[in-house]
């Protein structure tokens, strides 16, 4: 929720990558204007300009950045993604750096998961040709799945 007089929030609009809906609390209620981050930006220190200064407040000096909506990267816990980049480092050594970019089918990428999934399950925490956790490779194995349907989804051979 909007504070004081001079407070505002800009939010994407949704279906629409390159449009944001800006709120901005004026003097006598809320002022709202949709249009490109640069349209909203110029939007905003105009209302800057025309009500914050007239109340005697000072006007917030930190940048703008239109980044509401978007994934917020700090919630992934470091310790296992610092465990997936050791498979991949791993695998960087033994197939070359993002080889599997190049492809690789579907079943084959849940396969090698399930694989790892089972041998954590069975009480074998680690790889032993890689020495790297198996749930790390699991996951490893899951965000090149997710990848491939992104961008090589002539990749997806599941029998669906």
């Amino acid at each position: 929720m909007l504070g004081d007089v001079g407070t505002w929030s800009a939010t994407p609009v949704e279906n629409h990558d390159d449009l944001y809906s800006l709120r901005f609390k004026g003097p006598e209620g809320y002022l709202e204007y949709v249009g490109s981050a640069g349209a909203c930006q110029k939007q905003l220190e105009e209302w800057k300009d025309r009500y914050v200064p007239t109340l005697g407040q000072t006007q917030n000096k930190e940048g703008l950045k239109f980044d509401g909506g978007k994934p917020d990267l700090t919630l992934l816990p470091r310790g296992p993604l610092w465990e997936i980049a050791k498979v991949l480092m791993f695998g960087e050594t033994k197939y070359g750096r993002n080889n599997w970019k190049n492809g690789i089918q579907m079943t084959r990428l849940l396969a090698a998961a399930q694989r790892h999934i089972q041998q954590f399950q069975d009480g074998e925490n680690k790889d032993k040709e890689t020495n790297t956790l198996h749930l790390a490779n699991a996951c490893a194995n899951l965000m090149f799945a997710m990848w491939m349907l992104e961008n090589k989804p002539d990749y997806d051979n599941r029998d669906i």
